[in-house]
């Protein structure tokens, strides 16, 4: 008999605990109801574990499962996702301005007038391969174009970019043609049968890879042509394969006269 008082007396101590943590969580409701971003809380109750007797299993009473908020997950993981997305694009037009300023084609001297001065300056040596006038073009547009990589190079430094990175991905964003293209036998290059399958970005970095190289290289490689397109550049990734184009395209794309 006192083992049942004591059990009802336990029930009714469980049953009571459990309903003041709902009239807290429900105090700490109102009281933030103002409260911007805050979301209401919720007790979740639960049946205790029951007893075993003769009979079967008696009740224990009830028991606070868990406090829960309650919102719309959904919609959370909308908000976490934006942000995340946000934040991203936000990093990357803070770059992209930075090097807009660097790489700006408007206004004084710029690389691609660099460059197109100074292989225009050998198309006239080509016409007058004596002449002492072209020969010194030559030699003028060339320190001009060592001094424009010179500033953007200190530029690109201040902003913290790995120019080892970008180095070596430039000097080796090719090498795949090494494997794209071969001897045609008469002094010219065709393409090779594996060159047919597989472009010089897949190629090098294939052999990037096998020579161990980083993994921020070979990202160059694979990105520096068109097939980059199709993926996100790092900003080293950028600079090439801007580099890369305003040396090619000016010459494969331009307007004949």
């Amino acid at each position: 008999m006192t083992t049942n008082i004591f059990s009802v007396l336990n029930i009714a101590k469980t049953g009571l605990l459990s309903q003041q943590l709902a009239i807290e969580v429900t105090g700490q409701n109102i009281a933030n109801v103002q409260t911007k971003g805050y979301s209401r809380q919720e007790v979740n109750l639960e049946t205790a574990v029951p007893r075993q007797i003769g009979l079967g299993l008696l009740g224990t009473g009830v028991q606070v499962r868990s406090i829960t908020r309650d919102f719309d997950q959904f919609l959370f993981n909308q908000i976490l996702a934006e942000g995340s997305t946000t934040g991203n694009f936000g990093i990357r037009q803070d770059i992209f301005d930075k090097l807009e300023i660097v790489f700006n084609e408007t206004s004084g001297r710029s690389l691609n007038n660099e460059l197109s001065n100074f292989f225009n300056s050998f198309d006239d040596m080509a016409i007058n391969p004596t002449g002492l006038p072209e020969r010194s073009t030559i030699l003028n547009t060339a320190e001009s174009l060592v001094s424009t990589f010179n500033l953007m190079g200190q530029s690109l430094f201040q902003e913290r970019l790995d120019l080892d990175v970008v180095i070596a991905g430039a000097i080796l964003a090719d090498v795949g043609k090494l494997l794209e293209y071969e001897d045609d036998g008469g002094g010219g290059s065709r393409q090779s049968a594996r060159g047919k399958y597989l472009r010089h970005p897949f190629t090098g970095v294939s052999v990037a890879m096998e020579c161990g190289l980083p993994d921020a290289v070979c990202h160059i490689i694979a990105t520096h042509a068109g097939e980059g397109n199709m993926v996100a550049r790092t900003t080293e990734a950028w600079l090439v394969h801007h580099a890369d184009f305003m040396t090619y395209e000016p010459f494969v794309k331009r307007l004949e006269l």
